[in-house]
């Protein structure tokens, strides 16, 4: 039988396109009905030309296949090729050989086969495989985040209860103390000498529940970035004996050794912020103190002229602590474990305070070494801005006590809504000699203004009927020119710009001190002191 003969056969028999050729040339000898509807009966010379001018547009065998196919007598196909037009289509061309007599191959049939929906659907699996795939990979990334958040938020939240837990001890203590020793100042039959004792206990403690309550406010200034630094020339030996006395007291009182050595090359004045650095140092030798139960704690002054710094060496013989420790000791309300808040109180507070307040004098505050059981040496860094050199330094001499200003027939109109504070009030400007008239709310102080002649005026902030603002507003408009200073236990820069915007001179804080009242007042109405 004829190659065409054994193609017309079988091909006439298939509803698919099937064209055959000849193996060695790769021309077409034969195409059924199915092969002419696919590709255009009569609109090309099909028998003869090569099959890749034959197919489908853009379809093509290559001649490497269809040689392996004629000369090893194997099937072979090409699955969804895809041809790009107005729409995508995807055939697959299946080839055989057709073995004649002495098994030599006479050609090859070649079938064409549609196979677009197949392909599509394929596709649409893949793709939607590949989807799921990038969905569970989405999710499971998801999951990983949110359990990554939920142990950080897990962290949180015991650190947060356990500064909580830290924190109502750090109040309640001193609180514990005031509380108590009132209560004894309060049983009758007390001389004078225990009355004062227990005095004394009640402004000690005092002192220490405010600068809690400092330390507290400071960091929320500077969280909110309404910290302000003062940028003036101070006295370097006069900070430094003020910080010696508070800590040499600290130290004595636990039987610790404290010493201070300053570098002669020191400058005599420094610009920056008095009251920050003061703090500063004060928070990181306190530590030195407070974790070390016995041997020393030394204080190391020193020029770095290359760096145009001061730096403040703080070493102790404490308790030290392990690498895991100094890496988290840096976090706020964090400490090195539960055991030090156990053993030795705090909040965790004053470290990143203090590293944060030493950035603001372009400076910082960083562990150098640190062994458990061994003790720590922290140092503290302040630029060094505009210094003044002077003569090699002498060891700080202690402050002399300061004398309250006299405000003698100073005449003063103090506006404030709370009873015990008017009274204490009248107790510290009584002492003093000064002459003091009462507004319990805004409106009687508009009208005590109005009607009367006062040197200065105490303004509350936070009082009923009219407030602290909008009294000295008023006040103002009266085309009043005295000094008016806002009380207020709202203590954040944009409190204190408010005060300022609406009229007030200047502002005092609560709590204070009758030094402090008196020293402001004496300040604003030009009284000598001492």
């Amino acid at each position: 039988m004829e190659f065409t003969d054994i193609c017309h056969f079988f091909a006439e028999l298939s509803p698919q396109p099937t064209l055959a050729i000849d193996g060695l040339n790769h021309t077409v000898r034969y195409i059924n009905n199915a092969g002419r509807t696919l590709l255009g009966e009569g609109t090309f010379p099909y028998i003869g030309a090569h099959i890749n001018s034959v197919l489908p547009v853009g379809g093509s065998i290559s001649e490497h296949i269809l040689k392996g196919v004629h000369e090893t007598g194997k099937p072979n196909c090409i699955v969804e090729q895809e041809i790009d037009g107005p729409h995508v289509r995807y055939w697959s061309y299946y080839c055989w050989p057709v073995v004649g007599g002495h098994k030599t191959t006479l050609g090859v049939i070649i079938q064409i086969i549609d196979s677009t929906e197949t392909a599509t659907f394929r596709k649409r699996s893949t793709n939607m495989n590949q989807s799921l795939l990038l969905s569970s990979l989405h999710q499971l990334e998801l999951r990983k985040t949110a359990e990554k958040l939920n142990e950080e938020l897990n962290r949180a939240s015991a650190a947060k209860s356990q500064f909580l837990a830290a924190m109502s001890h750090e109040i309640r203590t001193p609180l514990n103390a005031i509380v108590g020793f009132s209560d004894l100042l309060l049983l009758p039959g007390q001389i004078d000498l225990e009355r004062v004792a227990y005095g004394e206990q009640i402004k000690r403690h005092s002192h220490v529940l405010l600068r809690l309550i400092d330390d507290i406010l400071d960091l929320a200034k500077v969280e909110a970035g309404q910290l302000s630094i003062e940028t003036i020339t101070i006295d370097l030996g006069e900070l430094l004996s003020d910080v010696r006395l508070v800590m040499e007291h600290s130290a004595s009182s636990k039987g610790i050794d404290f010493s201070m050595t300053l570098d002669p090359a020191l400058p005599t004045t420094l610009v920056s912020d008095p009251t920050r650095l003061k703090q500063i140092l004060i928070n990181i030798i306190g530590n030195a103190v407070k974790f070390t139960s016995k041997g020393t704690v030394k204080v190391e002054v020193l020029l770095d002229k290359p760096l145009q710094k001061i730096r403040f060496l703080v070493s102790d013989t404490g308790e030290g602590l392990s690498p895991d420790q100094a890496i988290r000791l840096f976090k706020p309300f964090t400490q090195a474990d539960s055991a030090t808040t156990r053993k030795f109180g705090g909040t965790g507070l004053g470290l990143d305070l203090s590293r944060r307040l030493a950035h603001a004098l372009h400076g910082d505050v960083t562990i150098l070494e640190s062994a458990l059981g061994q003790g720590s040496t922290f140092e503290v860094s302040i630029a060094l801005e505009s210094p003044t050199y002077g003569a090699p330094w002498p060891a700080p001499s202690l402050p002399k006590s300061a004398e309250l200003s006299r405000l003698d027939g100073v005449r003063i109109l103090v506006a404030e809504d709370a009873p015990d504070n008017r009274f204490l009030i009248a107790r510290f400007l009584g002492n003093v000699g000064a002459k003091v008239d009462f507004a319990e709310d805004g409106e009687q102080a508009i009208k005590l203004a109005f009607r009367k002649t006062y040197d200065i005026i105490m303004m509350d902030i936070q009082m009923p009927n009219i407030d602290g603002y909008t009294a000295t507003s008023k006040i103002r408009e009266m085309d009043c020119r005295i000094p008016i200073v806002a009380m207020t236990a709202h203590a954040m820069r944009s409190d204190i710009e408010h005060c300022l915007r609406v009229g007030c001179s200047d502002h005092l804080a609560k709590p204070f001190s009758m030094a402090q009242i008196v020293d402001k007042i004496a300040g604003l109405v030009g009284v000598r002191i001492g």
